[in-house]
């Protein structure tokens, strides 16, 4: 029976580069998206509205939820309140509906969650100083209270554009006047390693 996933983001160009691999691999998915992107199986999520959540609650099982979607500014003065629709409720209802279906769900953190911190391991503990990875690290304990199987990946930054994708070792490459490779023939961006690792608990 084919298998079925949700991804949140999905038409971000790392969401693209995940909705791509699970497709590859026979699982059907659903696009959760803010706008119409055209893409196969989308369901567009207006987050303000109260109706949001019934809308996913549509959503026949799925065995994977990833959760993409994220509010991002890295500002110092960002609105803390900017965070709460992607970040908060988002996060909560998708976590409900792993906890419903018992499925497993693949969060993105980020390291800002460590703040300004310069050598990150195992036991470092989480300091955000800014909006963005406070409201990360809030969706971690939504995440964690809920009692799911989940897997959180707390990412660095992500590097890419909507044609394609590359990294910043690519960026740099150019502006040191190298020509870039390929992009069509050569996807190993950032964003595809990442989907490797969104991947992996499927696997």
């Amino acid at each position: 029976m084919t298998k079925r996933v949700i991804v949140s983001g999905a038409s971000g160009f790392t969401g693209r580069a995940v909705l791509k691999d699970f497709v590859s691999k026979g699982w059907e998915v659903i696009a959760i998206v803010r706008k119409p992107s055209g893409l196969k199986n989308e369901l567009i999520i207006d987050l303000s509205k109260q109706s949001c959540f019934q809308s996913l609650l549509s959503i026949p099982r799925c065995d994977a939820i990833i959760h993409l979607a994220s509010k991002v500014d890295f500002s110092s003065d960002a609105d803390p309140d900017s965070f709460i629709p992607t970040n908060v409720l988002l996060t909560t209802y998708l976590s409900q509906l792993a906890k419903q279906w018992s499925s497993h769900l693949v969060f993105t953190s980020g390291i800002l969650v460590y703040g300004d911190m310069e050598h990150i391991d195992i036991f470092s503990a989480p300091q955000p100083n800014n909006e963005y990875g406070k409201a990360k690290l809030i969706a971690e304990s939504i995440i964690k209270s809920e009692k799911i199987s989940h897997t959180i990946l707390r990412i660095a930054g992500i590097y890419g554009y909507m044609l394609g994708f590359c990294d910043l070792a690519w960026a740099i490459k150019c502006l040191n006047g190298e020509k870039l490779p390929d992009i069509k023939d050569n996807l190993k961006g950032t964003a595809f390693r990442l989907s490797r690792e969104v991947l992996k608990p499927f696997s």
